[in-house]
């Protein structure tokens, strides 16, 4: 699972490029994977 969080980090500078709806939902997964 450690991975899978540097996978989300690394998705995140992807989605950095994308609206910011997106980046809401990447916090809401960051959020529930704490």
């Amino acid at each position: 699972e450690f991975w899978s969080l540097r996978k989300l980090q690394i998705c995140a500078r992807s989605f950095d490029k994308l609206p910011g709806f997106t980046q809401k939902l990447v916090t809401m997964l960051t959020a529930q994977t704490e």
